[in-house]
């Protein structure tokens, strides 16, 4: 006799930041199902700005942006500005370039990076912020906040993948890392809407309320963090405390609608 299929936890961004995350699920036998929901794409710098006093990081493709590009030892090589990064896997790749950050925020988001700025620099230090187009973690608005004026270099930007159509399969957790990766998902699979969401803060939270989903918990940011939030959702089905729930009438609607 077959036994019921094993619930899967679902991870939603681009096959390479997922990468890390599905390697430690899979070791610990958690079955992993890939579904890319983002996809990031490296834009071409036409000039490099003037070296600032300060170079802040938004996430690890904002250094890969440059390392593709060769810029980033060009950028860094004149002046020996502060280094600083959101999360340590931002550091990490730094410092594979031979670059060391200064300063990590670690939660990884940019509110922290931000206010351990405002405590090592003052507000008219010259900061130059390399990030992506939706510039995720919102560290300029942070910056802003703080008194801070700096210059924006968009050095990638993230695009929408085709979300292929999948059949129902028994799900653990769903981990979506943004509200736009959550609206892609749950329009091409509806269904998805059933189950549960790992997210990492309040944003995203309430989008994906606003889609339909109920069962949504905010686990913060980091692989560690998110490795131990899906270890714990998938030991849950075990003893399931998640039952399966009927979609409201009105679902579709959400789901054209992302405002």
């Amino acid at each position: 006799m077959v036994g019921a299929p094993t619930p899967r936890i679902v991870l939603t961004r681009s096959v390479q930041d997922n990468l890390p995350l599905a390697t430690a699920l899979a070791a610990k036998g958690i079955p992993v199902q890939e579904i890319p929901c983002l996809e990031v794409r490296y834009l071409t710098v036409p000039d490099l700005p003037p070296a600032p006093s300060c170079v802040a990081f938004s996430s690890r493709h904002s250094v890969l942006a440059l390392e593709n590009r060769g810029l980033l030892n060009k950028l860094l090589k004149n002046g020996n500005p502060l280094l600083a990064a959101v999360g340590p896997s931002t550091a990490r790749q730094l410092l594979r370039g031979g670059h060391e950050a200064t300063i990590v925020a670690d939660p990884p988001t940019g509110k922290v990076l931000a206010t351990m700025l405002s405590r090592r620099i003052s507000p008219e230090t010259d900061i130059l912020l390399i990030c992506g187009n939706l510039q995720g973690g919102g560290l300029e608005p942070w910056l802003r906040r703080l008194g801070f004026h700096p210059r924006i270099l968009v050095v990638y930007e993230n695009i929408s993948p085709q979300v292929p159509f999948r059949e129902r399969f028994p799900v653990a957790a769903v981990l979506v890392a943004s509200p736009s990766a959550g609206r892609r998902l749950c329009r091409a699979l509806p269904w998805m809407l059933q189950n549960r969401f790992l997210v990492p803060g309040p944003t995203t939270a309430r989008a994906m309320r606003k889609l339909g989903a109920r069962f949504v918990e905010e686990v913060g940011v980091g692989q560690q963090v998110w490795l131990e939030a899906l270890k714990a959702a998938w030991m849950d089905t075990a003893t399931p405390s998640h039952p399966p729930l009927a979609m409201s009438p009105d679902f579709d609607k959400r789901l054209l609608d992302p405002s």
